[in-house]
């Protein structure tokens, strides 16, 4: 069954805990709940379902029992604009909704018709009517992900029951994940990263706490506490709100490892926490990972710092890491080039509406990640920038150029440049009327806090001789 341990034993071991609901799951109820589901879905086979991932019991029986089933299932993030959504049902005319109540009048003016039963609260499920859709989606796609969280791109990666499963096992492997391991779910389960350790954890046989608060809500850590987790993982936003509220005079006692990924921590960082959990016989492990290879690529075991600080360490199990020159040539130790990663955890490849779902594997199980770095001589990665227009905010993937166009180009000519821990969006000629339009314009569409956002108005915008916008000019102005 999928991502359910095989091995005798675990029957009746806690599987899912919901600390709010006081309720708990051990693996022998969780695989009944998952074939039960499995069975109601089996008419579905080859349908497409968009799942909206908050983190509770009946979300992730829903996700493992949709694809046992057959089915195709797009984890959607439940901060998605209305509008996003409604352009992501026009796009991909998924067979099946299963999310909250509030988008029922959004479903019904689709012709979706509702299913009662109590194996979906709180989630509903609808499913359209007349659908002869499902031959279109190949067998092998089984889960879709969006590559910006929860700005409501209509680009997913596309990934099959394999890329996940190949990957967890590899995750346990390299971070030795054990049956008396527990997770809490401090990360959307819409995001590659929330999900992998959600399916390396149910796949090793340990437990997994689903919590719906945030790190800055006590009842997080009384959670934390009272269920007896071992482990903590977060990107980079997250290590800096735990210093905001001086982890350090946390007593977590049975806490065990803490894992970083989602973008670059700064080293002092990486210090502070490594030295802090090796103080409490605990490891920090950084890891470097993109949702086009299901979710990790690389970890660096906490006992090599600070040997290897600022290094994302080596490849995971199964997995080959290799720096390419601009003509395709493999690089020297030590040499800036472009990231490439070959592994069965590598995306089938993209999709952008329903009809790239049937599509096959277009990579072959090799992703060159755009991203720059270096290998050492003893093949540990340092990552040391990017080569696309991509922006890592809060832990999520921003696409620059879908900003650019969310925030109203051509009408007011803009580039948005990375500038680290914000995106700023340079207005051409813009006056103060036309930059608070576009910034309610850009809030409405793409789901990012204000404040890692920031309007600049210019007189005009740099260009290179053949017209373009020159970025790295507006990079130098930062």
């Amino acid at each position: 069954m999928f991502l359910l341990p095989e091995e005798p034993g675990f029957g009746t071991k806690p599987a899912l805990i919901d600390p709010e609901g006081g309720l708990e799951l051990n693996y022998e109820e969780l695989a009944t709940a998952v074939g039960r589901l499995r069975d109601e879905f089996s008419a579905q086979v080859g349908a497409l379902v968009f799942l909206f991932s908050d983190p509770c019991l009946e979300t992730v029986i829903a996700y493992l029992g949709a694809v046992e089933a057959g089915l195709t299932v797009a984890m959607i993030d439940s901060g998605t604009q209305a509008t996003s959504l409604a352009r992501l049902l026009d796009l991909y005319r998924p067979e099946g909704v299963l999310g909250p109540q509030q988008l029922r009048r959004m479903l019904e003016s689709r012709d979706y018709r509702f299913r009662a039963g109590a194996a979906f609260a709180p989630l509903f499920c609808a499913w359209r009517e007349g659908s002869e859709e499902c031959q279109s989606i190949r067998a092998e796609e089984a889960v879709l992900l969006s590559t910006s969280g929860s700005t409501g791109s209509p680009k997913f990666v596309r990934l099959s029951r394999h890329n996940i499963e190949s990957n967890a096992r590899s995750i346990i492997t390299a971070l030795g994940i054990t049956p008396a391991d527990r997770a809490i779910s401090s990360l959307p389960l819409s995001y590659s990263f929330g999900l992998s350790v959600l399916n390396s954890h149910l796949l090793a046989g340990a437990s997994v706490v689903l919590s719906r608060k945030s790190l800055v809500e006590k009842e997080f850590w009384e959670h934390f506490t009272s269920t007896g987790c071992t482990s903590l993982s977060g990107v980079p936003y997250t290590y800096q709100l735990l210093r905001r509220l001086r982890f350090e005079r946390m007593s977590l006692p049975r806490l065990r490892a803490m894992t970083q990924a989602g973008g670059k921590l700064d080293v002092e960082s990486i210090q502070f926490f490594s030295e802090l959990l090796a103080s409490r016989g605990a490891g920090f492990h950084v890891m470097y990972g993109q949702t086009e290879a299901t979710a990790r690529i690389s970890c660096l075991p906490p006992e090599l710092l600070p040997r290897k600080l600022g290094s994302v360490g080596t490849a995971i199990p199964g997995g080959l890491l290799e720096i390419l020159s601009e003509d395709g040539r493999i690089c020297p130790p030590d040499t800036i080039g472009e990231i490439v990663y070959s592994g069965p955890n590598v995306m089938l490849g993209y999709a952008r509406r329903r009809e790239d779902l049937g599509r096959g594997d277009a990579l072959q199980g090799r992703l060159q990640t755009g991203d720059l770095g270096t290998l050492d001589e003893e093949g540990y990665l340092r990552v040391t920038g990017r080569k696309s227009r991509f922006a890592k905010i809060l832990g999520l993937r921003v696409d620059l150029d879908e900003v650019e166009e969310a925030a109203g180009a051509p009408a007011i000519p803009c580039a948005a440049v990375d500038a680290g821990s914000k995106i700023i969006l340079f207005l051409e000629g813009a006056s103060d009327r036309d930059r608070s339009r576009c910034s309610k314009h850009l809030l409405s569409r793409i789901n990012i806090e204000a404040s890692a956002l920031e309007l600049r108005p210019i007189k005009e915008l740099p260009r290179t001789p053949r017209a373009k916008i020159d970025y790295r000019e507006l990079k130098s102005w930062i």
